[in-house]
């Protein structure tokens, strides 16, 4: 554990390298034992810590990214649920992205997306970069998620910094019958579908 102990002379010798090598655009350098082992994926040092009395995983870094944002962030679904089984919040605010499943969400771990809405995440929570999960899910292009976030009553008409959900949200809906157009040559007049049609790839069906 010598090397998770952040007071320690080891510690500052490989966690700088380390940082500086895989997030040096990161400028969140305070970390605590349990976002560490969070983002680390190492599910047995968490629960290790997390045994400690002392150790608040709701602690936040220079970014306001707690240990569940981290590990949502990167997919890791076995540390996610760790930490929602010992009570983290699964709402906090705070991070880039805004909340733990806006971090999941416009990063395509869709698995990871269902546990924490399983579990209470607020699917029209607002903050962040994009506003919302939904917004986040479709700027990131992941329609699973977004389809989910919809099934669990995200709202599509919510605004917020990302205009993406429009066009993601039209291309749920609209691909199959305007691809069965494209690919029959019948015209499209409207300017919505004419602007989804341009996006889409010459035949969506197959058919030459």
């Amino acid at each position: 554990m010598a090397l998770y102990d952040t007071r320690g002379e080891a510690f500052k010798f490989w966690f700088s390298r380390f940082w500086t090598k895989t997030r040096q655009y990161d400028n969140a350098k305070v970390m605590t034992p349990l976002r560490l082992a969070a983002l680390s994926d190492h599910d047995r040092v968490l629960e290790h810590f997390l045994a400690e009395v002392g150790n608040d995983m709701e602690a936040k870094d220079e970014a306001g990214r707690t240990a569940l944002y981290w590990a949502s962030e990167l997919g890791h679904g076995r540390v996610v649920d760790i930490l929602l089984n010992k009570g983290a919040d699964v709402n906090a605010q705070g991070g880039y992205d805004g909340s733990a499943l806006q971090a999941a969400s416009v990063r395509g771990h869709d698995k990871i997306v269902q546990i924490l809405l399983a579990n209470g995440a607020d699917v029209n929570a607002v903050g962040g970069y994009y506003g919302s999960a939904l917004q986040a899910a479709s700027a990131g292009g992941h329609d699973k998620i977004v389809q989910i976030l919809l099934d669990k009553g995200a709202d599509a008409n919510a605004r917020g910094e990302s205009t993406a959900v429009l066009y993601r949200q039209v291309h749920l809906e609209a691909t199959s019958k305007l691809s069965i157009c494209y690919c029959l040559g019948v015209p499209i007049s409207n300017m919505r579908q004419r602007m989804e049609l341009h996006c889409m790839r010459p035949c969506y069906l197959g058919v030459m």
